[in-house]
């Protein structure tokens, strides 16, 4: 299982596209999912979101919420409706709709692109003094820990 680090500032183009580093590209060869999330993107390779034989993907996980009555069909949907298959062209760029661009908060062009372990996150960039502020009361949390 691959785990995403690091942040790296982009822009959305005008048709809606944006970069992804070079460090995430290989894992989204084959293509992937772009969900909405609170305050966010959430890019997840194909295998991550279709699972692969053995291993649940985070659309089986989905289902299962739903089989196990914590999740019902309409509030499903509604969390489908707001995912798109991508797949990066020879630059490396992704298109993502205006629509699910909106429902992620991704309301300007500016952006971070963020390892989040199992996912890339697509975050607002107009907040990077607040993440350096959250980075470091993070930081003195783990040294508190002895991390």
């Amino acid at each position: 299982m691959v785990s995403f680090l690091g942040s790296y500032e982009y822009s959305f183009d005008g048709k809606g596209r944006v970069v992804l580093p070079v460090a995430f590209r290989d894992e989204f060869a084959a293509g992937g999912v772009a969900l909405a999330r609170k305050e966010h993107l959430a890019l997840y390779p194909r295998e991550a979101w279709f699972g692969t034989p053995g291993t649940p993907g985070t659309l089986d996980k989905l289902r299962s919420l739903l089989a196990e009555g914590r999740l019902s069909r309409d509030q499903l949907n509604t969390i489908l409706s707001y995912a798109v298959e991508v797949k990066p062209d020879s630059q490396g760029r992704i298109t993502i709709p205006g629509r699910v661009r909106v429902a992620g908060t991704i309301d300007h062009d500016k952006v971070l692109v963020v390892g989040a372990d199992d996912y890339v996150a697509i975050r607002p960039g107009e907040n990077i003094v607040e993440d350096v502020i959250d980075f470091q009361s993070t930081v003195e949390l783990l040294d508190g820990m002895g991390v």
